[in-house]
């Protein structure tokens, strides 16, 4: 941010946002899952199915620290619901842990 001049030091004008002016950043992301239930996929439809879940994921801004977090958890999908539950563990800030669940509609 830029000030005009000192006898208008009270007004603040944000400076212009350039694309160039953006920091350099990087994400990523490993997901594998594993299918628990059923033993074996119906031929006659969808059945509802249980997965274990494991996701390495990061992200980096040039101008700032680097997150780097590991979810550990399982997912049951029935149709078009997914309702996911985990625990996610942030490397990156002293091993903080967090507790997650999620519902969500695949159309």
């Amino acid at each position: 941010m830029s000030v005009n001049s000192a006898a208008d030091s009270c007004i603040v004008k944000p400076k212009p946002s350039w694309p160039g002016d953006r920091p350099d950043s990087a994400r990523y992301d490993i997901f594998w899952k594993y299918r628990l239930l059923p033993g074996r996929r119906s031929i006659l439809g969808l059945t509802p199915e249980v997965n274990t879940v494991r996701e390495l994921n990061g992200r980096w801004r040039g101008d700032s620290e680097t997150v780097q977090q590991l979810t550990d958890g399982l997912q049951w999908i029935h149709s078009q619901l997914v309702i996911e539950g985990g625990v996610v563990r942030d490397a990156s800030n002293g091993d903080e842990t967090i507790y997650l669940l999620d519902k969500r509609l695949h159309f």
